[in-house]
């Protein structure tokens, strides 16, 4: 059985991870540049799963070695989704609309990023990754595992 090294569970209404914004800074001597910056939800979000991060614990040393990602993010079914009397109750629904699988899992990597893993470009592979609906207790569950574990297994 491989143990995961960090495990964590954020409850609350998973926020996928916006397009960046970019705007054009004029400065007072004349000069310009360009900002980037993430949208207000996202940046948000990535804020609340850090201080979960914080509250529940982080790592003593930051991890900086090759990790899998383990994820499942369990978004609210929509009132909208119905089902007819020939169709058979499921107790796993897969939702196949937007936002994607991989935007939820960019924001929770880049919050984990500096308190758990030095770098996300430490996660090298993914694990066990769902995007499903539930009826109650939105949330997002993650961990993370040494990838020599499973390569080795």
């Amino acid at each position: 059985m491989i143990v995961p090294i960090y495990k964590l569970v954020v409850y609350g209404t998973p926020v996928a991870q916006g397009r960046a914004r970019s705007r054009l800074i004029r400065k007072k001597d004349g000069g310009q540049f360009i900002s980037h910056y993430d949208p207000k939800g996202s940046r948000d979000y990535k804020d609340f799963i850090r201080r979960r991060i914080l509250v529940n614990g982080k790592p003593d040393v930051l991890i900086d070695e090759p990790v899998v990602l383990s994820c499942r993010v369990y978004i609210l079914k929509p009132k909208s989704k119905r089902y007819g009397p020939k169709s058979k109750k499921k107790e796993v629904i897969f939702p196949e609309s937007k936002p994607d699988l991989s935007n939820y899992i960019k924001g929770i990597e880049d919050a984990s990023e500096g308190l758990v893993v030095k770098n996300d470009s430490c996660i090298v592979g993914y694990h066990n990754t769902w995007k499903i609906y539930c009826l109650k207790m939105p949330r997002v569950e993650f961990e993370l595992y040494r990838a020599e574990d499973f390569w080795n297994e």
